[in-house]
């Protein structure tokens, strides 16, 4: 507030004047004429005591208005002194050897001294003696160039402080701000306690070392990009390894030219990022070499340096994404599997069913008396038919069987390729005959040079099974087989003019349990399992299996064996005659022990040797068996079961070769595995044929072990 002074100019002293002479009339009516009473003259006295009246009430009013203004100043004081005390910064008023001249209150609470003790004492007394450097200059300079100085400083521990000074913010860093006051042997300090600030300060450099350290030692993809530019301000070692460019390379480049969507994409993959909206996305990413890979991107926005930008993290999903594809495919081939497996079942259960009701039914014709020859041969010829289809049925269930247990031998010995095609043309000719279709057999190497080291019997059965195929879906045009040389290997054909194969259906013919028509409509007949069999063995013999076909034209299914020269054999030409009665060998046996449980499979092999002077004995069980031979020394063979009651085939065979083991043991049996032939022969058996038995081979393994 301005001082306040009594006033001097003649305006003023009028006004007054005027003032004194009011209030002097209203005395003088107030006290009467009593008060001229000793006056020397009435005038005189009158003007004497009019000036003197005049004069003292100018005192009066004089001393009034200094009154009002000292009460004025005083409280304008008290405000200054309450402001000054009670404001927020800390103020001191120092000399030039830092002796505190003034200090308000929260001078003193930042120092931690009661503010009646810092009164005349140095600044000094209070700092660490490391600072007190830094504090003097900052004197000086204040005091010699005259502006504004600051520093920041260190309070002295409680330990190190002035005798009877407690100092309750010792260690705290204060910043101090100097300017000189208008008096030049001072200056004005304000003081400000940075110690929270300092502290967050040292927090977060420490945090912001530790994201450093994380993000660049981090074994996790990192990037951090500038979402308005699509900049990669930094990048991680691990970032470096991945993507094969150095970190200076991959702070030189835009997201965009690593991402494979378009930069219109990118700029929607960060500005969702930065609103929030959505932080998770799945992306192809360019590595140094070209290669694409899957990356799965979690980004958050972070603010450095006052700037918003992304963080994002990112991991190799490419093989995780191959696997789950894998699954997915893996699911879809098991449900098609499954899928394929009830349309198997299905169609078995036809393809027994079927040959089973021929069997029956004509079973059940054939005992009607008035039955002629002709039909009789017609029945037993279907009866016949019915049970082939159904043999061969069984044969491909065991064979794929097999396969998938991984129980499939190869057994390799020296095969003539030339007599094989030329058997298997006299075997199907007469089936091609009744279709009225055509067979060609085209044999490119000599029958010397067709002799090769492979599995004859699964290359006769892969042959079979196409050959078969081919006559099944041709219903006119023909059958062409044949081979060539191919450098080393040895390619095998069939093609027909039958029906073809669609496009889509050409892969899958060769899976298990699968038709180019599964469906209730289909025309023909079979189980499905051929080419899958044919597939298998041809991997087996180390080679490879192909299909080309054009839908309604025809098809053409070529694979190839490896072609190893066998060594010359003496092998006939033409296939072995089919032998239509039995050998005079055969003829001489006196005597067969049959070891069967199945009356059924008695009768059967009763009937198929069924010859002069040849006596029949049975036996119902192993140790039946054992005991026939015992009483029975004219005993020529035995044909023995395996699953018997009591005692099983393999136990009986090995008592019966104790006894006599020139004796031959033919086992039979409805088991094929391997693991059952291998048990025959460690039993001392002679010879394994599998039920159900065939009249010639069975002859044919008599003669020949009859002969040994």
């Amino acid at each position: 507030m301005p001082d306040k002074k009594l006033s001097k100019d003649p305006d003023a002293s009028s006004e007054l004047s005027a003032r004194a002479k009011e209030l002097l009339k209203q005395k003088n009516l107030s006290a009467g004429s009593s008060a001229l009473s000793n006056a020397s003259s009435p005038e005189e006295m009158l003007q004497l005591i009019h000036e003197f009246s005049v004069h003292q009430i100018e005192l009066e009013i004089q001393q009034q208005e200094q009154l009002k203004l000292r009460a004025e100043l005083e409280k304008s004081l008290h405000r200054y002194v309450d402001r000054y005390d009670f404001a927020p910064t800390g103020y001191l008023t120092l000399q030039s050897d830092t002796t505190i001249l003034d200090v308000n209150l929260q001078a003193a609470s930042i120092l931690g001294v009661d503010q009646s003790q810092l009164k005349g004492n140095c600044l000094q007394a209070f700092i660490i003696d490391e600072d007190l450097p830094v504090l003097n200059t900052l004197i000086l300079n204040v005091f010699s160039k005259r502006d504004h100085q600051y520093c920041e400083v260190t309070l002295l521990s409680k330990e190190t402080g002035q005798p009877g000074m407690q100092h309750k913010t010792s260690g705290h860093i204060i910043r101090i701000d100097a300017l000189l006051s208008t008096d030049t042997q001072e200056c004005r300090v304000s003081l400000t306690d940075v110690t929270e600030q300092m502290h967050a300060h040292e927090v977060m450099k420490k945090s912001e070392e530790r994201f450093r350290k994380m993000f660049e030692e981090h074994s996790a993809i990192m990037f951090i990009i500038d979402p308005d530019t699509g900049l990669i301000v930094k990048a991680n070692h691990a970032a470096s390894r991945f993507y094969g460019w150095s970190i200076n390379e991959l702070r030189s480049m835009r997201i965009q030219q690593i991402n494979t969507l378009s930069p219109e994409a990118i700029q929607v993959a960060m500005e969702k990022s930065r609103t929030g909206e959505e932080n998770h996305f799945v992306f192809q990413h360019h590595l140094a070499d070209g290669e694409l890979r899957d990356v799965e991107v979690y980004s958050i926005t972070i603010e450095l340096s006052g700037k918003v930008l992304l963080y994002s993290i990112i991991h190799d999903i490419t093989e995780q994404k191959k696997l789950l594809h894998e699954l997915v495919t893996a699911k879809q081939h098991a449900e098609e599997n499954d899928r394929l497996k009830s349309a198997f079942l299905a169609n078995i259960s036809h393809e027994i069913r079927t040959p089973m009701n021929g069997i029956l039914g004509f079973s059940q014709l054939l005992k009607e008396s008035h039955l002629t020859g002709e039909e009789q041969a017609e029945y037993i010829d279907l009866i016949y038919r019915s049970g082939q289809r159904m043999l061969k049925l069984i044969n491909d269930l065991i064979d794929i069987s097999r396969i998938e247990a991984g129980e499939t031998m190869v057994q390799i010995t020296e095969t003539p390729v030339n007599v094989l095609l030329r058997d298997l043309d006299a075997f199907f000719k007469p089936q091609a005959d009744s279709k009225k279709l055509s067979l060609q057999v085209a044999i490119s190497l000599s029958d010397r040079d067709s002799i090769i080291e492979t599995d004859s019997a699964k290359l006769t059965q892969i042959l079979t099974n196409l050959i078969q195929n081919a006559l099944k879906f041709t219903t006119e045009g023909g059958i062409d087989v044949g081979y060539a040389r191919q450098n080393d290997m040895l390619e095998f054909y069939v093609s027909d003019t039958g029906i073809g194969i669609p496009q889509d259906m050409q892969v899958m013919v060769f899976e298990r349990f699968h038709q180019v028509n599964n469906t209730l409509t289909r025309n023909y007949e079979g189980s499905g399992l051929g080419l899958s069999i044919s597939r298998a063995y041809v991997a087996m013999l180390g080679g490879t299996i192909r299909v080309e076909s054009v839908e309604g034209k025809g098809s053409k299914f070529s694979f190839t064996l490896p072609y190893k020269p066998a060594h010359e054999l003496n092998l006939p030409q033409q296939p072995l005659p089919v032998i239509e009665k039995l050998p005079d060998v055969v003829q001489n046996i006196t005597t067969v022990l049959i070891a069967e449980d199945d009356v059924m499979s008695t009768i059967l092999l009763t009937r198929n040797l069924k010859a002069a002077n040849i006596t029949m004995l049975t036996a119902v069980n192993g140790q039946e068996a054992v005991e026939q031979v015992q009483h029975h020394p004219e005993i020529d063979v035995v044909l023995m079961d395996i699953k018997m009651p009591i005692m099983n085939g393999f136990d009986a065979t090995k008592l019966i070769k104790e006894q006599r083991p020139d004796l031959p043991v033919i086992v039979q049996s409805a088991y094929t595995s391997k693991e059952d032939k291998e048990k025959s022969k460690n039993a001392g058996a002679d010879a394994f044929i599998t039920k159900p038995i065939n009249k010639t081979e069975l002859l044919q393994l008599i003669t020949k072990l009859l002969k040994h």
